[in-house]
């Protein structure tokens, strides 16, 4: 078991990454969760206070398994685990640190991701990848002018059960897709629209509660 110290001071950068939009929060029902960072100096600064990067890794593991037992309302039954795997693992230690990661990392609407993905009826975000390629060549076209795109590769789940295959195939499947430049911009700028508009519908709903 990580060093209580520790494991707070790797607890309290990964909160200050989510408070900074840094860090974000990928859900996988019934898989688990992952921890998406985008800057890493604050995780990595941590070597200052004596934390390797095996220390790191496993606060940042243990961080993310215990968001995912909070999450399925079974912290006790993922408790009681860890404590039969380490010898010295200690049942009210591991409650308290479930306590702090709950109180910091799962609020409510992290709770209604949840929901919305293990009860959703389509498929649903599960993450992004994308590479910037130049076209110089094509077996159709003698005279290709080299230009730029980007391939993205965009991650989705089709089912939520507690079984990780079913009939049609494996749940999380993916699409990818070339833009250019000027296309890319159309969808960041629809995307953009979208978010806006998600925004006002959740400060509406925020007065009905």
């Amino acid at each position: 078991m990580l060093d209580r110290e520790k494991f707070d001071r790797v607890l309290a950068a990964v909160e200050g990454l989510v408070v900074a939009n840094e860090c974000f929060v990928l859900l996988r029902p019934p898989f688990g969760a992952a921890l998406e960072v985008r800057n890493r100096a604050p995780i990595e600064a941590l070597t200052e206070h004596g934390i390797t990067l095996a220390e790191r890794e496993e606060g940042v593991d243990d961080i993310t398994m215990l968001m995912w037992a909070a999450l399925l309302d079974r912290v006790d039954e993922f408790i009681g685990h860890r404590v039969s795997e380490d010898e010295a693992g200690d049942s009210e230690e591991w409650q308290s640190r479930a306590e702090a990661v709950t109180q910091g990392l799962v609020d409510d609407g992290l709770r209604s991701r949840y929901r919305l993905k293990r009860l959703s009826k389509a498929p649903a975000f599960t993450d992004i990848d994308w590479d910037v390629k130049v076209k110089v060549d094509d077996a159709g076209e003698s005279d290709l002018q080299p230009f730029p795109y980007v391939t993205v590769k965009l991650k989705f789940q089709r089912d939520f059960g507690d079984e990780p295959f079913w009939l049609g195939g494996t749940t999380v499947d993916s699409v990818q897709v070339n833009f250019s430049t000027e296309e890319l911009e159309y969808v960041i700028h629809s995307l953009q629209r979208s978010r806006e508009a998600i925004v006002r519908v959740g400060e509406k709903l925020s007065t009905w509660r």
